[in-house]
C-alpha cells in the first residue's frame, strides 16, 4: 500500500482471447488480509487449545454423543496402551466391555439431558494397570449452541484412595484395640467436645456413643475440679505432648 503496508490478496488471472487468439490476460484482485488474520487468529487459538488440552496432566478425550472418540491427548491414550491415532474415528464399544460402555452413554445422555457437566468417580480396569479415576463431563458446544460432543477430563486419584484405605484400615484396627481395652479411653476436641469414646467410657458412665460423642465431657467432673484439669490439659505442647495426672468425676449415680 501506499503507507509501506503489507496486505494480503488474491488474485485470479484469466486468459483473454478474440477468434482463437491471444489478446492479453484479465487479473482481478480482491484483499483478503481480513480472512487470513481471522484464519491465522483462529490458527493461535487451536494451538493454545491443543497446547492446554496436551499439557494438563490430566487425561483429556473428547467423545462424540454416540461414543465415537473425536479427540484424544498422549495421556489419555497412554492409559490404553497406545497413541491417539489408535483410538480417533473408533468407537468407545471397541475400546471398553459392554456394561461399562452402557453406563458411559447413560453419564453422556444425563449430562446432555441436564445441560450441565457432571463428576464421576470410578475403578476403571486398563491394559496398563487398574487405576481410580475423578473424571469430568462436560458439554461441547458448536458456536450456534447445536451440541457437538463431550469431554471427559479424568485425574488419577489411585495414590489418593490408596492412602484413604489405609487409613482406614488404620483407624478400623485403632478402633479394635482401643475398643477391647478395659481402660476408659477418649478424644476430644480442645474446648472439651468428644469426637470419640471407647465401650468402657460408654459402660462407665452409662451413656451410648451417640449420647456422648458431640458433647463436652467436663460434664463429668465435679464443677470445683474442672479448672484445674483445664489448667492440665493447656500445659500440653510440643515439647510435652503427654501428661498424667489424676482428678474425680460425676459418676452415673450423681455420686463423686
Amino acid at each position: 500500500t501506499r503507507a509501506g503496508e503489507e496486505k494480503w490478496v488474491e488474485q485470479k488471472v484469466t486468459l483473454l482471447t478474440e477468434d482463437d487468439r491471444v489478446t492479453g490476460l484479465q487479473s482481478i484482485v480482491r484483499d483478503i488480509t481480513d480472512r487470513k488474520e481471522a484464519e491465522e487468529t483462529l490458527r493461535e487459538s487451536e494451538e493454545r487449545f491443543r497446547l492446554m488440552f496436551e499439557n494438563t496432566g490430566t487425561d483429556n478425550t473428547v467423545i462424540s454423543v454416540d461414543g465415537v472418540f473425536l479427540m484424544m491427548n498422549e495421556m489419555g491414550a497412554g492409559r490404553l496402551g497406545g497413541k491417539p491415532e489408535d483410538f480417533i474415528g473408533k468407537s468407545i464399544h471397541d475400546i471398553f466391555p459392554k456394561e461399562a460402555c452402557n453406563e458411559y452413554q447413560r453419564r453422556f445422555h444425563d449430562v446432555i439431558e441436564s445441560g450441565k457437566g457432571k463428576v464421576y468417580e470410578d475403578f476403571v480396569e486398563l491394559p496398563t494397570g487398574n487405576r481410580w479415576f475423578l473424571t469430568n463431563i462436560q458439554l461441547v458446544k458448536e458456536p450456534d449452541g447445536g451440541l457437538m460432543c463431550v469431554q471427559l477430563i479424568s485425574q488419577d486419584i489411585t495414590d489418593r484412595k490408596r492412602a484413604e484405605e489405609g487409613l482406614r484400615k488404620s483407624e478400623d484396627r485403632y478402633r479394635t484395640v482401643v475398643e477391647d481395652m478395659p481402660a476408659f479411653i477418649c478424644r476430644f476436641l480442645p474446648d472439651g467436645t468428644l469426637s470419640f469414646v471407647n465401650n468402657a467410657y460408654c459402660q462407665y458412665f452409662s451413656k451410648t456413643y451417640e449420647e456422648l460423642v458431640g458433647h463436652n465431657f467436663f460434664q463429668f467432673i465435679p464443677v470445683e475440679d474442672r479448672e484445674k484439669v483445664r489448667e492440665h490439659y493447656d500445659s500440653i505442647s510440643k515439647e510435652k505432648p503427654a501428661i498424667t495426672y489424676e482428678h474425680q468425676v460425676i459418676a452415673p449415680d450423681g455420686t463423686i
